[in-house]
Formats: C-alpha cells, sequence, structure tokens
C-alpha cells in the first residue's frame, strides 16, 4: 500500500482510492471514486454543505424525465456541533410517482427500504433529511404556493425529531436550497 500511496499521488488528478482486503482469499481489490468541489450555503442559523458531484447528479435526473417535473429525497447527516447538514447524495423518484410538465408527487415504493439500507451501510450517519425536485423548462427555482405548502408540513414532521427540513429545487442552470422550522 506504501507503494499505491506514493504513486498514487503523483497523478495529476485528485480522487479517494479505497482498499479493500478480502479476509478468505487476501486478495486485495481497489475502488477509485471522484472528488468533487463543494459549495455551501448559510441557511439563517445553520450552513448546509453540498458538492458538484450531487449538483451534476440532480440536474441529470431532472434532464432525463424532462419535460415533465420529477423528485425524490435527499439523503445527508446534520453536524449540530458545527451547525451544519451536509447533502450526500439524492434519490430518483420512486417508481409510483406521478410526474406531469407542471407538477410532481413523489411515491414511496421501496423508498423506506432503500433509506434504510444506506442508513444501515453508514452505521447510522446518513439518513433522509428532506425533499427535492425539479422545475420545468423556462421556469426559475422560486417556491411555488405549493412548495411552501409542502415545506411546511415536512417542517412539522421533522420538528418532531428537532430536525430542519430541507428542501431543493432544479431549475435550467441552477437550483435552490430552502429550510424549513417549526415555529
Amino acid at each position: 500500500m506504501a507503494e499505491q500511496i506514493q504513486h498514487q499521488a503523483t497523478l495529476p488528478t485528485a480522487f479517494i482510492k479505497v482498499w479493500q482486503t478480502e479476509p478468505e482469499s487476501g486478495s486485495t481489490s481497489a475502488y477509485n471514486f471522484p472528488v468533487y468541489a463543494e459549495r455551501n450555503f448559510i441557511l439563517d442559523n445553520i450552513t448546509l454543505f453540498i458538492d458538484e458531484g450531487v449538483i451534476e447528479l440532480l440536474s441529470e435526473m431532472r434532464k432525463h424525465c424532462l419535460p415533465n417535473e420529477t423528485g425524490g429525497v435527499l439523503l445527508g447527516y446534520y453536524d449540530f456541533n458545527i451547525k451544519a447538514v451536509v447533502i450526500v447524495t439524492a434519490l430518483p423518484s420512486p417508481s409510483d410517482s406521478k410526474s406531469t410538465p407542471t407538477s410532481f408527487e413523489r411515491g414511496t415504493a421501496g423508498l423506506a427500504e432503500k433509506v434504510k439500507e444506506i442508513s444501515a451501510r453508514t452505521m447510522g450517519i446518513v439518513g433522509y433529511i428532506g425533499e427535492w425536485h425539479s422545475h420545468p423548462t423556462g421556469h426559475s427555482t422560486s417556491m411555488s404556493g405549493e412548495d411552501i405548502i409542502q415545506l411546511t408540513h415536512l417542517a412539522q414532521e421533522m420538528a418532531e425529531e428537532g430536525l430542519p427540513a430541507i428542501s431543493l429545487i432544479v431549475g435550467d442552470n441552477n437550483f435552490q436550497v430552502f429550510k424549513g422550522i417549526r415555529n
């Protein structure tokens, strides 16, 4: 591994490399993961972090579903020691979602199991933090009346666990993030 680290350090692009050893055979597998620039947004008293890889993922899911709107859930974690929330990834819309060019209603098929599996793989660190959806071509990423109502309901539910709710809207060339809290 020491040789590998020296070799990897000379490469022109940054990435994360993970080596995994099979206990039975002793064979080693290596996995490369890209590194993305990070953005942060101040949402009242908490800072939200999201990387360019998640932003690209959201844009691709939106593009794939156009002209219809789409959406899904945001997964990440809260770190109240530093007053932060980190979006780790976004899941695509479940198969029972309803999507038109002017509306999106997220379904639930297989969603609880997927979130539970990701939480288990991360030892309970990564979990549900909110919702994302897209707006149609040519429309802003500002919240509609329905978006405000959804975030209000989500904030009520998340407040039971003492957490803020996050909503992210993806548009043509940008996105906006919103935080909902129960008053």
